[in-house]
C-alpha cells in the first residue's frame, strides 16, 4: 500500500507540474 500511495503522489506531482507549465505557456 505504501508504494501505491507513493506512486500516486509522484503521479499527482508530475500532473500538477504539467498543468503549471501549460498555464505558463498560455500566458
Amino acid at each position: 500500500m505504501f508504494f501505491v500511495g507513493l506512486a500516486v503522489a509522484v503521479a499527482l506531482t508530475l500532473f500538477v507540474v504539467w498543468l503549471i507549465r501549460q498555464q505558463l505557456a498560455i500566458k
